[in-house]
């Protein structure tokens, strides 16, 4: 007893496609993969529109985005000694301590190693602009910190701070550029 099978499919026949896009498949691979590209897009804008806000700093619960680029805000502070470096300067080191025992006016403008990952030293260069010069500028950074390609590894050092403060600057739009150069 033999048994015949029918099939549609087609051989290929050697110098011609086997694969026709009809239009009708090709509008759904459309409709198909524009979400996809536009998701991200959008996201990003929302973002652009949402993360510079009073409101986002409030509603964050992240409290160092309530101090976040102090050192960049300072005018006309006279700061004798200022003190510049990660988080172990930001709660290591007590100004009025140091102003006590010293005499002299003390700033301290530390952030996060997030921040200084990357936005380099953005915040102490425009301190350093605003303000006068001090006499003396402390660095107080981790050992671990001194090594920043290792640091990008570190999952526990965030650079969430860090573009979040970029996207309150006052062009978004480079400071996306910038952030798409950083890894």
């Amino acid at each position: 007893m033999e048994t015949m099978v029918a099939s549609d499919i087609q051989q290929e026949i050697p110098g011609e496609s086997a694969i026709f896009a009809t239009p009708g498949s090709r509008l759904r691979w459309y409709l198909y993969i524009a979400p996809l590209i536009a998701m991200p897009l959008l996201l990003l804008v929302f973002a652009m529109l949402v993360v510079p806000t009073n409101w986002f700093e409030e509603h964050s619960g992240d409290p160092f985005l309530m101090t976040l680029g102090y050192g960049a805000l300072l005018h006309g502070a006279d700061c004798k000694i200022a003190i510049y470096g990660d988080s172990t300067a930001m709660i290591g080191v007590n100004p009025d301590v140091i102003a006590q025992r010293t005499g002299l006016t003390t700033c301290n403008i530390a952030e996060s190693e997030g921040m200084s990952m990357v936005n380099g030293t953005m915040v102490l260069d425009r301190f350093l602009e605003n303000n006068p010069r001090p006499r003396f500028l402390v660095f107080f950074y981790a050992p671990e910190d001194l090594d920043p390609q290792s640091q990008r590894r570190n999952t526990y050092v965030t650079t969430f701070e860090a573009v979040t403060w970029r996207f309150q600057q006052p062009h978004p739009i480079l400071s996306m550029f910038a952030l798409m150069r950083h890894p």
